[in-house]
Formats: structure tokens, C-alpha cells, sequence
């Protein structure tokens, strides 16, 4: 249910539309608009009557939301959610470029790196300090001692960081320094970290599974949005197919559909679906001709170095000399 407020509601009637929620054993959400604030119930099983707001002034009208997920849906906000990480506004016209290696390397690698985007003109830095893996036996992470690059790197470059979490003790350690956090696909349904990070306030960057359908895919960023933080971006990141040529198949389609069912901004992460270096920057160009906000791209000074994925990583030199920039 969307409970839409009169564009000159007082806060005391906003507020007693919302104790009023809270008392039938509901929560309610609040979400100003351009114009007038909307009021969001969600924990309901079935629907709620209109008799108890009957008696409450200041109510333009009841909608009932037919999605099974209410704070991502277009039903419930009609204008586009705009995320801030650093100094970029993702969701607004300027498509976003977010580069750098998968993981955190040895400090002179990983600030090599990072130096080299930021004179291309690079303001978000992405490198995982803990890394989820389907092998046990990969490297998956510096841990603390990544952090403290990340720390050096956003102090001497002032690049916003944004970096991996994996469970609770990740989300810990990385909130002092991160800028934003990735979920990466193999934890989209990772449902208690997904409330762990929805209780913080830095913006999510949530990648859809790779067996998840779209609905599946909202449904997990409404985890996040449920427990109050409603800056969350989709990342596509490829799906599985029957392709013998890449890791995964990257489902463009995916982006015009997510524009008719939700305000969430979308990016695309074409070095995780491709799974080499060679296919990222035209699949990249493709994303954002499809209406992506924003690329998400793995990029090393020397690739064939690379602790970890350095055959989806393009060479800097290549993202610069692709015109992407």
C-alpha cells in the first residue's frame, strides 16, 4: 500500500499516518517527493483496509502496489533515485566510470593503479580487501591489511573507494574507509548481510546473481531498502548460458526492462560477465548505448600480474586509449 499525502500535509499529519501504520503491527516508510511525501507500508500479508486512515486528514490517496516488492518499485516512486559516491551522482545524465583491480595488491601496485586512473579523469576506485570466491583455494583478499591501502590511496588521492563486503565482520572493518559497498553476485540472497548493510548509510552496489531473475533481483534490494537505506544500485554482471566464449552471458535486455518496473539506477559490470579483458570495453560502450548509468570495470597496470582476475582486467593504457573516458 502507498499512502500519498496532500502536497501541503503537515509533519503532524505525516506523522500520525505513520503512527497509525506502526499500530496496526505494519512499518511505514517515508518518501518525500518533488511535491508531496509518500508513505510506503510494507509487512503486510495480505491487504489493508482504507477504513483506518478513514479519520486522518491530509490524505490525497490510497494505491495499492501490486508488486511483491513495494520500496523498489516505480508504483511507489515515480522519480528516478539518485545515489552520491564521492563526487559522482549516479542515476542523473553523466554515465559513471568505476575502475580499478579486483582485489588490493601490494601497496606500490595498488597506488600505481589508482594513480593512473585518476589522472584519466577516474574519481571512484574499486579493489576488494575481502573477497568472496567459489574456489576456497583462490585469494580472496589482503584483509586489514588492504584496508589500510584504501586508506592511503582515498587521503593522497581523494578517490572514493568502494569495496567488497562479505559478511558482517567485512561491513565492520570497511565502514570507516569505504565510500560504498559491493555486494558481488554470489551474495545477492545473502539475506543477513543484506539487512547488515542496509543498516548502514552508505550507498550498495548490488549485482545481480547469475541465476536470478529479475524479480529475484529486487526482491534482494528490497531487503536493503527495508531496513532503511534506499541507496542502492543494480549492477548486471551476466547470467548463465550455454556460451563456451565468456564466463557468463551479459544481459543487456535486462536494462531497459528495470526502467518500467523500478527508480533504482542500474550499472553494468562487463569484466565479471565476459571473463576477458578482451570483450569488457566494447561491452562496456554497448551498456551504456543501452541506458546504463555507469560502468563498473576491472583495470590493472599490468594485467598479467594481477594477484586475481587478470584475464577480465583491461590494461589502463587500453581504457584509455578506448574513448570510454
Amino acid at each position: 500500500m502507498l499512502i500519498v499525502m496532500e502536497n501541503r500535509a503537515t509533519e503532524d499529519q505525516i506523522k500520525a499516518v505513520c503512527q497509525t501504520v506502526v499500530l496496526l503491527g505494519l512499518e511505514a516508510h517515508e518518501m518525500p517527493g518533488a511535491q508531496r511525501v509518500a508513505i510506503c507500508v510494507t509487512g503486510n500479508d495480505g491487504s489493508v483496509s482504507e477504513r483506518h486512515f478513514a479519520d486522518l486528514s491530509g490524505i490525497r490517496e490510497i494505491i495499492r502496489v501490486s508488486k511483491p516488492y513495494k520500496l523498489t518499485s516505480n508504483e511507489v516512486k515515480s522519480e528516478k533515485t539518485i545515489v552520491q559516491i564521492g563526487e559522482n551522482f549516479i542515476g542523473q545524465d553523466k554515465p559513471v566510470l568505476i575502475a580499478g583491480p579486483l582485489c588490493v595488491e601490494q601497496e606500490s601496485v595498488t597506488i600505481e593503479i589508482a594513480r593512473e586512473l585518476k589522472n584519466m579523469g577516474v574519481t571512484c576506485f574499486r579493489a576488494a580487501a575481502f573477497k568472496a570466491r567459489t574456489n576456497p583455494y583462490n585469494f580472496q583478499g589482503l584483509g586489514k591489511e588492504a584496508l589500510k591501502i584504501l586508506s592511503k590511496i582515498k587521503q593522497e588521492l581523494g578517490l572514493a573507494i568502494i569495496t567488497e563486503v562479505v559478511d558482517q565482520e567485512s561491513v565492520d572493518l570497511c565502514l570507516p574507509i569505504a565510500d560504498a559497498f559491493i555486494i558481488e553476485s554470489h551474495n545477492m540472497q545473502n539475506f543477513s548481510l543484506l539487512k547488515s548493510v542496509g543498516k548502514t548509510n552508505k550507498p550498495i552496489i548490488l549485482k545481480r546473481s547469475i541465476s536470478a531473475d529479475l524479480e529475484d533481483w529486487l526482491m534482494s534490494a528490497e531487503y536493503i531498502l527495508s531496513m532503511g537505506n534506499d541507496q542502492v544500485i543494480l549492477c548486471e554482471s551476466g547470467i548463465q548460458s550455454f556460451t563456451s566464449y565468456s564466463s557468463h552471458t551479459l544481459d543487456l535486455t535486462v536494462i531497459p526492462a528495470l526502467r518500467r518496473f523500478t527508480h533504482l539506477p542500474i550499472i553494468v559490470d562487463p569484466s565479471f560477465a565476459s571473463g576477458d579483458h578482451r570483450y569488457v570495453l566494447p561491452l562496456a560502450k554497448a551498456s551504456l548505448a543501452a541506458g546504463a548509468d555507469g560502468v563498473m570495470l576491472e583495470c590493472h597496470t599490468r594485467p598479467s600480474k594481477a594477484l586475481s582476475g587478470g584475464a577480465q582486467a583491461v590494461s589502463t593504457q587500453a581504457l584509455k586509449d578506448s574513448g570510454l573516458m
